[in-house]
């Protein structure tokens, strides 16, 4: 990361105060953050979240800006769920594509609506999301597509009167009922026609496909349906980077012909997540204690997704 100091001080100062300015709310004391820095494995950045503190560790490769969205969204976990009621532990488990998938759309779209990421840069952060998504079990990668399908209902069905933002604030101002997936739906439907209503709750409790997708960015861009390339590693990245071993390598894939096996050393990696067109690169130790370079195209399968494209010339701010 070769950026000045205050440089980082002002982009952090921008991206913290975009969060709170979004809840006008600055009752806090102090908010530190602390960068730790690694010297090469792009992309392998990661953060924590403490009380009135988050650490962010990146790589020197990497650039400030990709870590933004992040620093937003761990800020937004303080009104998300910390300030939205009482959460049971079984329904913190159900409701993670809420409290957690919301805040991965607000995570970029903040960073977004503070002019510290391009509009083109924004829809790229969507068109990953909706890239990854067939691929995923994750419910929280379904609750940020559930959040942009819900930000953009809400605008068609109150002719953009209201939003998102509205059941967001609705949720914090009633903090005193329990936090739960009946009182979710409840509060975004009273911005919702009764068809939308009847949709938003098959797409959560019954786990429907998402369809339209076309006004959920309004102006600003338009969505088609596209083929394109999967991104697939071929084994469980997530598990293994997070136990440093190899995890998960299915028989099928990619992961398997280039020479992971499960169980090895995992000492580095340099991914692009979503990227099937960038090689993977991973380092493993052997038995005899050396290392192994370990390089390939994480291509996947042909998908069909919807993926959005820019409309400058009739963009108004979502």
């Amino acid at each position: 990361m070769d950026v000045h100091h205050e440089e980082v001080m002002s982009a952090v100062s921008k991206t913290v105060g975009a969060v709170r300015d979004f809840w006008r709310a600055d009752d806090f004391p102090y908010f530190l953050i602390t960068f730790k820095q690694y010297e090469h494995e792009r992309g392998s950045g990661d953060g924590s979240q403490f009380t009135n503190a988050f650490w962010i560790y990146m790589s020197r490769l990497d650039s400030l800006s990709g870590y933004l969205p992040i620093l937003a969204h761990e800020a937004f976990h303080e009104w998300n769920p910390g300030r939205m009621g009482i959460m049971s532990g079984s329904e913190r488990e159900r409701i993670s594509w809420f409290w957690e998938g919301f805040t991965r759309y607000y995570g970029s779209l903040l960073v977004y609506r503070a002019g510290l990421m391009p509009l083109s840069e924004y829809l790229d952060s969507i068109n990953f999301g909706l890239r990854k998504l067939p691929g995923s079990n994750d419910p929280n990668d379904r609750g940020r597509l559930i959040a942009l399908w819900l930000d953009g209902r809400i605008r068609k069905d109150s002719n953009h009167q209201s939003s998102l933002d509205n059941v967001m604030f609705d949720m914090v101002h009633e903090a005193d009922k329990p936090l739960t997936e009946a009182r979710i739906l409840d509060t975004a439907g009273r911005y919702l026609g009764p068809d939308s209503r009847v949709e938003l709750d098959q797409i959560v409790r019954s786990g429907a496909q998402i369809t339209t997708l076309d006004d959920a960015l309004g102006a600003c861009a338009h969505a088609s349906m596209e083929e394109l390339l999967a991104f697939d590693l071929g084994f469980d990245f997530e598990a293994s980077t997070a136990a440093h071993n190899v995890i998960g390598v299915r028989r099928d894939g990619l992961a398997l012909q280039a020479g992971l096996r499960d169980g090895q050393i995992l000492t580095g990696w340099s991914v692009d997540r979503n990227e099937p067109d960038k090689a993977a690169k991973f380092t493993v130790q052997t038995n005899a204690g050396g290392k192994t370079k370990i390089e390939y195209y994480p291509k996947g399968k042909m998908i069909t997704v919807p993926q959005y494209h820019l409309d400058s010339g009739a963009c108004r701010t979502p």
